[in-house]
């Protein structure tokens, strides 16, 4: 620790590491070799980018001091990938640190001439890589939106989430300061089909917008952010968000391959199957079943498990509080010794207390209130910069929820 707190640069920590990894045997279990190799791990802390696991495999000096014996390389960069895999949950934060944009209502500012501009969407929802998106066009800044997109034949755009009012409506002027902020990495949404529909809706609705989601963008700098604050007279923004962005590269497919045959995958297939074993003793909701979940893990790529994960934790929220909820009219009645709950389709809602009557009523509507706990697990999945990273978060999470309800069954 007192090596690692008087360290300013890598090229020391890579050298002192790389004479603990020399030998015919690679890595030699001793005091030396773990303070050094803890240290590498305690300076990685200290760094920016605080996830060490994609520290290069330069960082363990393996171009370090005397050249090595012949055949050691491939050996060493093994143990490394394995080592840093085995400790990554160890060593990692948790929930994971996420990087956000924070808003204010400034003056507008000019791109830079060699930057990628897109249009910004901000939604309270993330839209997963590889999935498909329909958007129903309301407000007149997307419906202008839309029409620039139509006009210049550029039909990308960017959806990072944000936090928003309830119902789902993104106003920052009517939101709280910590929570007009935007993060750090949206999905880029590619317009497919555009049907205008004002006609049918008496122009409540003008277009009804079909999408898929060709990976991710990362938000560099916001060029007009009052555009996230100005509403007209009805509420509805008057004007889009642009941005410069950077466009990330996720199409190599042997990123997932490499996830398939990695050990996480195992992992994330036994701890679901154990979840789902769980869920049947407390009937709560639970994925398709134990042959269907080894299909998928061997299957769908780590954003579609992403997806598929969001979408059981959902329904896990909403069977819980609609629950919840029943258990507290249960306990009103009984206090006033009004009888049971044995049959809630038989509830007068309109004799209970009004703020049982509308948690009744969002129960009922399966849009359960969905807080940082729930969001920023899976916002930290979609920053990931590969598919084991992707992995380890959905077993991470997995083993955690494992953990609370075997908790809750003692």
């Amino acid at each position: 620790l007192k090596f690692a707190s008087r360290c300013s640069a890598p090229s020391s920590l890579a050298t002192m590491v790389s004479h603990t990894w020399r030998g015919r045997r690679g890595w030699r279990c001793n005091g030396r070799n773990v303070a050094a190799t803890f240290a590498l791990l305690c300076f990685s802390t200290r760094t920016s980018d605080s996830n060490f696991s994609l520290l290069p495999d330069r960082a363990v000096g393996l171009r370090a001091g005397p050249p090595p014996r012949s055949g050691s390389i491939a050996r060493r960069q093994k143990l490394w990938r394995r080592f840093k895999s085995d400790c990554a949950e160890l060593f990692s934060e948790w929930p994971p640190e996420l990087n956000w944009l924070q808003v204010a209502d400034d003056a507008s500012i000019e791109a830079a001439g060699n930057a990628t501009v897109l249009p910004i969407f901000p939604l309270s929802g993330i839209e997963w890589p590889g999935s498909e998106v329909q958007l129903n066009i309301i407000d007149p800044a997307y419906r202008r939106m839309y029409d620039d997109l139509l006009a210049s034949g550029a039909r990308r755009f960017v959806v990072p989430f944000t936090r928003s009012l309830p119902g789902g409506r993104v106003r920052y002027a009517e939101m709280l300061a910590e929570d007009r902020r935007l993060h750090e990495i949206g999905t880029v949404l590619q317009l497919d089909d555009l049907k205008e529909v004002s006609g049918q809706t008496g122009d409540t609705v003008k277009y009804v917008a079909k999408h898929s989601v060709r990976g991710r963008a990362r938000l560099v700098r916001l060029l007009n952010p009052s555009a996230l604050f100005k509403t007209d007279e009805r509420g509805n923004k008057i004007d889009y968000l642009r941005a410069e962005v950077v466009l990330l590269d996720d199409a190599d497919d042997s990123d997932e391959e490499a996830f398939n045959s990695s050990s996480l995958a195992s992992q994330l297939d036994a701890s679901w199957k154990e979840l789902y074993s769980l869920a049947e003793e407390v009937d709560e909701p639970r994925l398709g079943g134990r042959e269907a979940i080894s299909d998928w893990v061997a299957r769908l790529s780590t954003w579609d498990l992403a997806q598929l994960w969001q979408q059981l934790q959902l329904a896990v929220r909403v069977s819980r509080e609609q629950k919840r909820v029943l258990g507290d009219i249960k306990s009103w009645l009984e206090s006033r010794e009004e009888g049971d709950l044995s049959d809630p389709s038989l509830l007068d809602a309109s004799s209970l207390p009004e703020d049982l009557r509308e948690a009744l009523y969002r129960s009922q509507q399966g849009v359960p209130s969905l807080g940082p706990d729930f969001w920023e697990p899976l916002l930290a999945i979609v920053a990931s910069e590969d598919a084991l990273g992707r992995g380890r978060l959905l077993v991470r999470m997995a083993e955690e929820e494992v953990r609370l309800m075997r908790k809750d069954l003692l």
